[in-house]
Protein backbone atom coordinates (compact mmCIF):
# COMPACT_ATOMS: atom_id res chain seq x y z
CA UNK A 1 0.00 0.00 0.00
CA UNK A 2 1.08 3.35 -0.83
CA UNK A 3 1.42 6.20 1.89
CA UNK A 4 -0.99 9.16 1.34
CA UNK A 5 0.35 12.21 0.69
CA UNK A 6 0.20 14.54 2.89
CA UNK A 7 -0.04 18.29 2.45
CA UNK A 8 1.20 21.07 4.47
CA UNK A 9 -1.32 24.24 4.53
CA UNK A 10 0.49 27.42 4.18
CA UNK A 11 -1.77 30.43 4.95
CA UNK A 12 -2.02 33.30 2.43
CA UNK A 13 -1.97 36.61 3.53
CA UNK A 14 -5.66 37.31 3.96
CA UNK A 15 -5.71 34.49 6.45
CA UNK A 16 -2.97 36.25 8.27
CA UNK A 17 -4.02 39.27 8.33
CA UNK A 18 -7.63 37.59 9.31
CA UNK A 19 -6.31 36.28 12.09
CA UNK A 20 -4.24 38.65 13.72
CA UNK A 21 -5.45 40.80 16.60
CA UNK A 22 -3.71 43.67 15.27
CA UNK A 23 -5.80 46.73 13.57
CA UNK A 24 -3.61 47.90 10.70
CA UNK A 25 -4.08 51.78 9.62
CA UNK A 26 -3.38 53.67 6.25
CA UNK A 27 -3.47 57.29 6.00
CA UNK A 28 -4.26 58.84 2.68
CA UNK A 29 -4.26 62.45 1.91
CA UNK A 30 -4.45 64.86 -0.80
CA UNK A 31 -6.72 67.71 -2.15
CA UNK A 32 -10.26 67.42 -3.16
CA UNK A 33 -10.79 64.87 -6.43
CA UNK A 34 -6.69 63.78 -6.56
CA UNK A 35 -7.50 60.28 -6.71
CA UNK A 36 -7.79 59.32 -3.01
CA UNK A 37 -10.41 57.44 -3.26
CA UNK A 38 -9.60 55.06 -6.19
CA UNK A 39 -6.65 54.32 -4.37
CA UNK A 40 -8.35 52.78 -1.42
CA UNK A 41 -10.96 51.07 -3.07
CA UNK A 42 -7.93 49.35 -4.81
CA UNK A 43 -6.54 48.28 -1.31
CA UNK A 44 -10.21 47.35 -1.04
CA UNK A 45 -10.67 45.11 -4.16
CA UNK A 46 -6.81 43.27 -3.16
CA UNK A 47 -7.59 42.87 0.77
CA UNK A 48 -11.63 42.45 0.27
CA UNK A 49 -14.31 44.33 1.78
CA UNK A 50 -14.38 41.74 4.81
CA UNK A 51 -11.20 42.83 5.81
CA UNK A 52 -11.41 46.79 4.90
CA UNK A 53 -13.04 49.79 6.57
CA UNK A 54 -12.55 52.90 5.15
CA UNK A 55 -13.17 56.55 6.94
CA UNK A 56 -13.20 59.62 4.85
CA UNK A 57 -12.25 62.79 7.02
CA UNK A 58 -15.15 64.57 5.66
CA UNK A 59 -17.52 62.81 8.59
CA UNK A 60 -14.94 65.34 10.59
CA UNK A 61 -16.36 68.43 9.16
CA UNK A 62 -17.07 70.85 11.65
CA UNK A 63 -19.92 72.96 10.13
CA UNK A 64 -21.75 71.92 7.07
CA UNK A 65 -22.16 73.60 3.54
CA UNK A 66 -23.75 76.75 4.95
CA UNK A 67 -21.88 76.87 7.93
CA UNK A 68 -18.66 77.19 5.97
CA UNK A 69 -19.90 79.35 3.56
CA UNK A 70 -21.36 81.45 6.48
CA UNK A 71 -18.40 81.49 8.12
CA UNK A 72 -15.93 82.03 4.91
CA UNK A 73 -14.43 78.86 5.41
CA UNK A 74 -13.30 75.87 3.10
CA UNK A 75 -13.37 72.03 4.11
CA UNK A 76 -9.56 72.83 4.10
CA UNK A 77 -9.24 75.08 6.41
CA UNK A 78 -8.00 72.67 9.70
CA UNK A 79 -10.58 75.13 11.50
CA UNK A 80 -13.79 73.65 9.40
CA UNK A 81 -13.17 69.87 10.68
CA UNK A 82 -13.20 68.30 14.11
CA UNK A 83 -9.48 67.18 13.94
CA UNK A 84 -9.19 66.60 17.69
CA UNK A 85 -12.68 64.39 17.49
CA UNK A 86 -10.63 62.20 14.65
CA UNK A 87 -7.45 61.81 16.96
CA UNK A 88 -9.14 60.39 19.70
CA UNK A 89 -11.40 58.15 17.42
CA UNK A 90 -8.55 56.80 15.66
CA UNK A 91 -6.96 56.19 18.88
CA UNK A 92 -10.03 53.82 19.79
CA UNK A 93 -10.08 51.98 16.89
CA UNK A 94 -6.98 51.07 16.80
CA UNK A 95 -7.81 49.31 19.86
CA UNK A 96 -10.55 47.83 17.92
CA UNK A 97 -12.84 50.15 20.12
CA UNK A 98 -16.33 50.94 17.96
CA UNK A 99 -17.04 54.59 17.60
CA UNK A 100 -20.19 56.81 16.84
CA UNK A 101 -19.06 58.11 13.80
CA UNK A 102 -20.24 61.16 12.20
CA UNK A 103 -21.93 61.33 8.68
CA UNK A 104 -21.18 64.00 6.04
CA UNK A 105 -23.95 63.60 3.31
CA UNK A 106 -22.38 65.81 0.12
CA UNK A 107 -25.67 65.27 -1.37
CA UNK A 108 -27.32 67.69 0.57
CA UNK A 109 -24.50 69.42 2.29
CA UNK A 110 -25.38 68.60 5.81
CA UNK A 111 -24.91 65.81 8.56
CA UNK A 112 -27.14 62.63 8.58
CA UNK A 113 -27.60 61.04 12.02
CA UNK A 114 -24.47 59.66 12.99
CA UNK A 115 -23.72 55.48 12.94
CA UNK A 116 -21.50 52.78 15.15
CA UNK A 117 -18.18 51.99 13.28
CA UNK A 118 -16.24 48.98 13.92
CA UNK A 119 -12.71 48.60 12.66
CA UNK A 120 -11.76 45.60 10.79
CA UNK A 121 -8.52 44.42 10.46
CA UNK A 122 -7.12 47.19 7.86
CA UNK A 123 -8.26 50.86 8.19
CA UNK A 124 -8.33 53.48 5.76
CA UNK A 125 -8.18 57.08 6.24
CA UNK A 126 -8.60 59.27 3.53
CA UNK A 127 -9.03 63.06 3.23
CA UNK A 128 -7.78 66.57 3.47
CA UNK A 129 -6.06 66.29 6.78
CA UNK A 130 -4.86 62.74 7.45
CA UNK A 131 -1.12 63.55 8.13
CA UNK A 132 -2.39 67.08 9.12
CA UNK A 133 -1.31 66.44 12.75
CA UNK A 134 1.56 64.43 15.01
CA UNK A 135 -1.28 62.82 16.92
CA UNK A 136 -2.89 61.35 13.37
CA UNK A 137 0.54 60.74 11.57
CA UNK A 138 1.32 58.38 15.45
CA UNK A 139 -1.20 56.26 15.06
CA UNK A 140 -0.82 55.38 11.39
CA UNK A 141 1.58 52.55 10.04
CA UNK A 142 1.46 53.62 6.24
CA UNK A 143 0.80 57.19 5.13
CA UNK A 144 0.45 58.17 1.56
CA UNK A 145 -0.22 61.35 -0.26
CA UNK A 146 -1.81 61.56 -3.38
CA UNK A 147 -0.42 64.09 -5.83
CA UNK A 148 -1.32 64.30 -9.36
CA UNK A 149 -0.80 66.79 -11.44
CA UNK A 150 -2.52 70.60 -11.25
CA UNK A 151 -4.28 69.83 -14.66
CA UNK A 152 -5.20 66.13 -14.23
CA UNK A 153 -6.32 67.15 -10.50
CA UNK A 154 -8.65 70.32 -12.09
CA UNK A 155 -10.16 68.06 -14.85
CA UNK A 156 -10.95 64.99 -12.37
CA UNK A 157 -12.37 67.59 -9.64
CA UNK A 158 -14.37 69.25 -12.61
CA UNK A 159 -16.23 65.93 -13.75
CA UNK A 160 -17.03 64.33 -10.44
CA UNK A 161 -18.35 67.61 -8.39
CA UNK A 162 -20.64 67.80 -11.81
CA UNK A 163 -21.59 64.40 -11.71
CA UNK A 164 -21.72 63.37 -8.26
CA UNK A 165 -22.31 66.20 -6.53
CA UNK A 166 -24.81 68.55 -8.76
CA UNK A 167 -22.30 71.37 -9.20
CA UNK A 168 -22.24 73.59 -12.40
CA UNK A 169 -18.92 73.93 -14.16
CA UNK A 170 -19.14 77.85 -13.18
CA UNK A 171 -19.17 76.46 -9.39
CA UNK A 172 -16.71 74.18 -9.65
CA UNK A 173 -14.39 76.76 -11.26
CA UNK A 174 -15.16 79.38 -8.77
CA UNK A 175 -13.96 76.72 -6.30
CA UNK A 176 -10.89 75.58 -7.52
CA UNK A 177 -9.86 79.46 -7.52
CA UNK A 178 -10.61 79.53 -4.13
CA UNK A 179 -9.15 76.64 -2.55
CA UNK A 180 -6.13 76.77 -3.82
CA UNK A 181 -3.67 79.25 -1.77
CA UNK A 182 -5.43 77.21 1.17
CA UNK A 183 -4.37 73.39 0.11
CA UNK A 184 -0.74 75.25 -0.64
CA UNK A 185 -1.02 76.37 2.98
CA UNK A 186 -2.85 73.22 4.84
CA UNK A 187 -3.02 70.22 2.48
CA UNK A 188 -0.01 70.37 0.26
CA UNK A 189 2.83 70.82 3.50
CA UNK A 190 1.29 67.15 4.39
CA UNK A 191 3.33 65.73 1.60
CA UNK A 192 6.34 66.08 3.35
CA UNK A 193 5.11 63.43 6.11
CA UNK A 194 4.13 60.37 3.85
CA UNK A 195 5.45 57.23 3.57
CA UNK A 196 4.74 57.22 -0.04
CA UNK A 197 4.05 59.92 -2.62
CA UNK A 198 1.77 58.80 -5.76
CA UNK A 199 2.21 61.37 -8.68
CA UNK A 200 -0.03 61.10 -11.65
CA UNK A 201 0.66 62.97 -15.14
CA UNK A 202 -1.42 62.80 -18.64
CA UNK A 203 0.71 59.86 -20.46
CA UNK A 204 3.02 60.64 -23.40
CA UNK A 205 -0.24 58.99 -25.64
CA UNK A 206 -2.01 62.19 -25.11
CA UNK A 207 -4.26 64.28 -22.63
CA UNK A 208 -7.41 62.60 -24.48
CA UNK A 209 -6.76 59.10 -23.29
CA UNK A 210 -7.34 60.25 -19.67
CA UNK A 211 -11.18 61.16 -20.07
CA UNK A 212 -11.51 58.31 -22.55
CA UNK A 213 -9.61 55.19 -21.62
CA UNK A 214 -8.36 56.11 -17.69
CA UNK A 215 -4.53 56.31 -18.97
CA UNK A 216 -2.40 58.32 -17.11
CA UNK A 217 1.38 57.98 -16.39
CA UNK A 218 1.46 56.79 -12.72
CA UNK A 219 4.69 57.09 -10.48
CA UNK A 220 5.34 56.17 -7.13
CA UNK A 221 7.95 57.48 -4.93
CA UNK A 222 8.56 55.94 -1.02
CA UNK A 223 10.79 56.23 1.52
CA UNK A 224 13.25 52.81 2.27
CA UNK A 225 11.24 51.74 5.47
CA UNK A 226 13.25 50.53 8.72
CA UNK A 227 10.77 47.66 9.06
CA UNK A 228 8.64 44.90 7.70
CA UNK A 229 4.82 45.75 7.21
Amino acid sequence: ATTPEVRMYHPNFKDTIAASPYIFTIGVAGDSGSGKTTFTQGVRDIFGSDLVDTITLDDYHRLDREGRRREGLTALNPEANRIDRLEKDLALLRNGVPIEKPVYNHATGTFDPPVIFRPKKILILEGLHTLFTPALRRYLDFTLFVDPAREVKYDWKLRRDMAKRGYSEEAVMREIAEREPEYERYILPQKEHADAVIGIGYSAYGKALGTERNVYRVTLSQHRMNHTI
